[in-house]
């Protein structure tokens, strides 16, 4: 979305006359496994000099609190029990991983090795036969 057409959409959902407003940031909120698509906004009120971080819904224009999001992105990854918890919070941290190698323990005691992004990740984890899921040694995300 165009930063202008940004700026013109949050203005009239908080309510504030868009000439006051400087847009100073605007960020993707990454979520797991929660659906749709939300961005991140820092303004700046050029009267009262005040700094907002509200967040919009893309697909509806509403604003959402980011916080009740990532509480339901946490609980519905908490459903994943065979994913470790280390695991767990590196997928919550990092959705859009592309490339994570992790060791899957099946139920007979056989492990493999499986490297994928974050959904394919959590598929591994979702299969019957699928007792445990962790990373398989240490792991570096690059930006």
């Amino acid at each position: 979305m165009p930063a202008d057409d940004l700026l013109e959409q949050l203005a009239a959902r908080l309510d504030r006359p868009a000439h006051t407003l400087v847009l100073l940031d605007q960020r993707p909120l990454r979520l797991l496994l929660v659906p749709g698509s939300y961005v991140t906004v820092t303004l700046r009120d050029k009267v009262s000099r005040e700094v907002l971080e509200p967040t919009l819904d893309l697909t509806n224009g509403r604003l959402v609190y980011a916080e009740r999001l990532r509480a339901a992105d946490r609980a519905a990854a908490d459903e994943h029990t065979s994913l470790s918890p280390g695991l767990r919070s590196l997928l919550l941290r990092h959705p859009d991983v592309v490339a994570l190698t992790v060791v899957a323990t099946r139920s007979g005691g056989t492990t493999e090795l499986f490297t994928g992004d974050a959904a394919q990740v959590l598929a591994l984890a979702d299969a019957t036969d699928v007792s445990s899921v962790d990373v398989a040694g240490d792991v570096e995300i690059r930006d």
